[in-house]
């Protein structure tokens, strides 16, 4: 099932193709969540090979999206040098709603892999950066 180029940008030319990119799925679903480097994230149903969800046109300006992972409420996008974004499934059509976005300076580095079990974000970060576990409300 085609899902499109994933391409990473602020790389070095030859390593174009070759950044990070996931593949998420919870083990109650059919839907497969697809980091997408500089065109952010897509989500499919295995069982159609449709189109669920998409981040939003222009979401990525100078970052990648490296990981994603979803929870019951909420779908994360490890955004490189642009930081975690959270979005909601849409109320209708494909593409997702950011509600929050988290990337403080003084913990430096790219978000280059996230998980959440629904009370818990673990976002790891690139250089100094570390693993971040962040508590939900």
């Amino acid at each position: 099932m085609p899902i499109g180029n994933i391409i990473h940008q602020n790389v070095e030319p030859e390593n174009a193709d070759f950044g990070k990119a996931t593949l998420f799925m919870r083990p109650d679903e059919n839907i497969c969540y697809v980091s997408m480097g500089m065109n952010g994230m897509k989500a499919v149903d295995i069982s159609t090979s449709s189109l669920v969800y998409e981040s939003p046109m222009g979401m990525i300006t100078y970052g990648n999206t490296n990981a994603v992972s979803a929870d019951a409420n909420y779908i994360y996008m490890a955004n490189g040098a642009q930081g975690l974004y959270i979005a909601q499934p849409p109320a209708s059509g494909t593409e997702v709603e950011i509600v929050g976005i988290w990337d403080e300076e003084k913990y430096p580095g790219s978000a280059n892999h996230v998980y959440s079990d629904g009370s818990y974000i673990f976002l790891a970060k690139g250089v100094e950066g570390g693993l971040k576990i962040i508590k939900q409300e």
